[in-house]
């Protein structure tokens, strides 16, 4: 159903009326277009790395490193790809790689470093 966007008259912020005239919050974020197949892998390869290492470990590392190991599996993706080589590894280079562009969004969105990449530039610095 196609929305039209008015905004609160006290506080300004957009509200969305549908075709019959209900109002509710308007959101930018569109989540009935996220995949679920994919989603699915990214959680699988959340939970395996829980598993292996500790749930939310993964924000204790620094965003360059999240980009550095995702560059490396897409890397190792496209080789894979490249030349047929599909039983070199089990890992879904691709799904991994997904989630460590997921990682490093979401450190970044902390506040751009996590805590232990702030201890070590503090000890760095001192």
């Amino acid at each position: 159903m196609a929305k039209n966007i008015e905004m609160h008259p006290t506080t300004g912020e957009p509200i969305a009326v549908n075709a019959f005239g209900a109002k509710g919050a308007h959101y930018e974020a569109r989540y009935d277009l996220l995949d679920y197949p994919a989603i699915t892998v990214l959680a699988e390869v959340l939970g395996h790395g829980a598993e292996k290492y500790a749930e939310q470990n993964w924000r204790g590392i620094p965003v360059h490193t999240h980009i550095d190991h995702a560059i490396r599996h897409l890397l190792a993706c496209l080789h894979d790809m490249r030349t047929g080589a599909t039983d070199l590894s089990d890992e879904d280079h691709l799904g991994h790689a997904m989630a460590r562009v997921y990682m490093a969004l979401a450190v970044r969105e902390q506040g751009g470093m996590s805590q232990k990449e702030m201890e070590l530039t503090i000890e760095r610095t001192t």
